[in-house]
């Protein structure tokens, strides 16, 4: 993860932008934005190759769960029934769902 701040001036006000370096993909956000905010402005959706995006979104959507007690039963079906998730749920293997639960623990231990 990493993340470059950029002013750029236009028509005479200045705009800052924060830049995600996330699995070599470029996303953007106003800083000042919440993650859960940057998340739900996209029109995106996601699949299982997006773990730290999804990981994020069940930090968002399950604040209080104490992530020792999480199986990756429970990752799958919270996974599979986010609006923004759009994969097969067949192509879901214990990699990708150990993935994402590293991804969150990861975020919360920082």
């Amino acid at each position: 993860f990493h993340s470059t701040n950029y002013t750029a001036n236009t028509n005479n006000a200045n705009i800052y932008l924060r830049y995600y370096l996330i699995d070599s993909e470029i996303s953007y956000g106003i800083i000042g934005q919440t993650y859960k905010d940057k998340v739900s402005s996209m029109s995106q959706n996601y699949t299982w190759d997006d773990t730290y995006a999804i990981a994020r979104i069940l930090e968002e959507n399950h604040p209080d769960v104490e992530l020792e007690n999480v199986t990756l039963n429970m990752i799958y079906e919270w996974t599979i029934s986010l609006d923004t998730f759009s994969d097969d749920p067949k192509l879901a293997n214990d990699q990708i769902l150990t993935n994402i639960l590293q991804e969150w623990y990861e975020e919360e231990n920082n």
